[in-house]
Formats: structure tokens, sequence, C-alpha cells
């Protein structure tokens, strides 16, 4: 997976699979090797701080310009780590304009079917690749339909979208995935304004998918980034779902990264072609269980805070529940004492000890469980670094490999 700074950079480049882009001057990405590449094409491209093969591209009906990539790892592409990009409106394209035109109205871009079509031969063709994104701009954003379709997360900018497109079974994956996709737009971009006047009650209902933050422009190169390479996002209450779905994508983003330099370290002690030794048997599979480790207890800790959040939730309710009901019983009339009210209500069970006590003191208790087994994968992880700390001190050669990797 990738992060948002990289797939703003794959949607810029996209455009150059088209070979009448920019007026045929600029080099065009293509899917061929080295050896075969024309004067006027390649196939590698730069994007974030990653290189890229370019492994598929369609130049399709209705204006279509697609690409796949792969992440270039120790020389070659990693075809378990396959970005799809699907490009924007490019308004030197006749056809691509009126498909832009279309795509504003409920009957959706005649680019989507294109754009499905492109995603399902490849997983039909290559079923070795493993597809782990989607992304577009613009009118591209119909890669929100086609991740809903085939389960794959998606990440769209300045993406005008109507999700009244999207079929019974499509709608029903989203809303109950919203996690996996990211619609990120500007309240006042006008380019996307006259699609639905940047409101939701002018479209169906978007699922969470949309992060609406400040600003008019609609150019890729106007957003920004945090060192992390994920789009910022202000902390408020309208942001709090989109900032947790940036959390879980980061964790993938840094998972593969890691999983990355293990195959490079795989294939550089293999490289002698005479076998691994034992202690370099162990350490990869100690490091492999370190980089799992540590996924599962990041994985922990960001379910951990949606549970902190919902208990504190429920406590905040509670003691308000409590409290509001105590007011209502004290304006009802001013005969009763503050005891004779509070003796009222505990005939029926409405008690602080029933409403407060009771149900905090099982909320923290729960919450204590969970930070327990969270200190157990912090112990875990501690243990198997210790392991492989160990592993490299005693074994003087494997220690002088790693020192160049």
């Amino acid at each position: 997976m990738e992060d948002d700074k990289t797939l703003r950079d794959l949607n810029d480049r996209v455009y150059q699979v088209n070979p009448k882009f920019g007026n045929g001057n600029r080099k065009r990405y293509v899917e061929k090797s080295t050896n075969d590449l024309n004067k006027n094409e390649k196939n590698t491209l730069v994007a974030g701080d990653k290189h890229f093969q370019v492994i598929s591209t369609e130049n399709g009906r209705w204006g279509f310009q697609g690409m796949a990539v792969a992440p270039i790892i120790n020389g070659n592409p990693d075809y378990n780590q396959v970005t799809v990009v699907a490009a924007g409106t490019d308004p030197n394209d006749k056809l691509d304009v009126l498909e832009a035109v279309d795509g504003a109205t409920n009957i959706g871009s005649l680019q989507e079917p294109v754009a499905e079509k492109f995603v399902d031969k490849m997983m039909r063709q290559h079923p070795d690749w493993k597809i782990m994104q989607l992304t577009g701009y613009s009118q591209s954003a119909y890669m929100l339909k086609v991740g809903a379709k085939y389960q794959i997360p998606t990440v769209t900018f300045n993406g005008w979208f109507q999700y009244g497109t999207l079929t019974s079974e499509e709608k029903i994956f989203m809303k109950n995935n919203a996690n996996f996709f990211t619609n990120y737009r500007k309240k006042e971009d006008a380019v996307t304004w006259w699609n639905d006047f940047n409101s939701s009650s002018f479209n169906s209902d978007d699922f969470g998918t949309v992060v609406w933050l400040a600003g008019k422009s609609h150019h890729l190169a106007d957003w920004q980034f945090d060192k992390t390479g994920m789009i910022i996002l202000p902390d408020n209450p309208e942001t709090q779902s989109a900032i947790k779905a940036q959390k879980e994508r980061l964790l993938q983003v840094q998972l593969a990264k890691h999983m990355s330099r293990l195959t490079v370290i795989k294939r550089q002690l293999t490289a002698s072609g005479g076998g691994l030794s034992t202690n370099e048997k162990l350490y990869l599979d100690s490091e492999a269980s370190r980089i799992i480790v540590q996924k599962l207890a990041s994985d922990f800790k960001l379910a951990t805070e949606k549970l902190i959040a919902i208990y504190q939730t429920a406590i905040t309710e509670a003691q308000e529940l409590w409290q509001n009901t105590l007011y209502e019983s004290r304006s009802m009339g001013t005969l009763l004492t503050e005891w004779e009210v509070r003796e009222t209500l505990q005939m029926v069970g409405f008690t602080e000890q029933t409403v407060i006590t009771n149900p905090c003191y099982t909320y923290q208790d729960k919450l204590t469980k969970i930070m327990t087994v969270a200190s157990d994968f912090d112990r875990l992880t501690n243990e198997i670094t210790a392991k492989i700390s160990e592993i490299v001190q005693r074994d003087s050669d494997l220690a002088y490999q790693l020192k160049g990797i």
C-alpha cells in the first residue's frame, strides 16, 4: 500500500499513458521490457520517494487511460504491492471532457466500465499479482466504484462521484467497509462544485468516504502532506473517522516497507547461492515474526483507541443520564425533598449505583484487560527483538552482511 503523497504523484504521472498527452512531446509510460522501449517511451517512474515499474497500461475507449505499477525492490518489481491508477480529465481531450460531463450525472462516466475491465483483466491474467490499492483524480473518482466491486481499498483526490451509481452489493460493501475508501475533497473547489454543489444534500449517501477540507484549488499539486506522506487533516469532530482510516492505511504502508526490507535482506543473504546458515534462517524468521507482531500490536492499539472512546462516551452518557433525570425529577414539583426524590427513583431501580458506579466499574475492568493485552504485545515484541540482537551478536558474518543493507 502507498501513502497519500505517492498516490498523488501517481495520479499526476498516469496522463502520460496517452501518446497524445502534451502534444506527444513527453515520454510516455508503457508496459514493455527496457530493451524494447522506443525513443519516446519509458517503463519506470518515481512517485513519492519510491521507484515503480509500469507493469500494465490501458489507453482505452471513452478517453480512459490507466496503468498498474509495482514498487521496485532491490532491482525487481514487487507484484505483491500493485497499485492501479486511472487518469483524470485531460482538458485537451474532447472525449475526456465529454465523459466528465457524463460522470456528473446519474449514468456515471463511461470510462468506469473500461477501468473495471482493466482491473478484471489483470486479476484474471496475472493471478500472482496482488492489487493492493486503486486511485484516481477528479473524473476518475469512479475508481471508488471499481474498488467497491472488487473490494479493493481506494483513495481519490478532488473527486466528483455519484454514489448513486453503485449497485446494491457495492453500497453494502462500502457502507460496511468505509475505511477502505477515501475521497479527499475541498469545500470550495469550483470544478467539483457543479457536480453536487459540494454538498451531500445534492448527492446520495457517501457512507462517510468523503473527507471535506478547506480550500478552493482543484490542482493535485496543492495538497499538503505530513512527514509520513499522508494528507494533513485538522483534528476536529468532522475528520475523526478519516484520521482513523489514515492511521490504518499508514500501518499498511509501514508493513509493506518492512516486508520489502526483509525481502531485500533475504535476497542479499542468498546471493552467494550457498543456501542459508542456521543463524541466517533464525534471523529471517525472527525478523518476520517481529514485523508481524508489531503490525498486530499497532492494529490492536488502534482498536483499543476506538474501544476507549466508546467506553468514555458511555461513562459520560451515564453521568449525563443521572444528572438529567435528577434535574427533571426535582422540577416535577417542589413538595418533595431531595432525599424523597432519590428514594422515589430508587423504588424503580434508578440509583447512582446502578446508573453510574456499576456500569463504570464494568467499563474500567474491560479497559484494564485491554491494556494488559497491549502490554503483552509490547513484551513479545521486545523478546523477539532481543533474540534478533542475540543472533546477530554471535554471528559476525551475519552482522557484517547486514551492515551493508
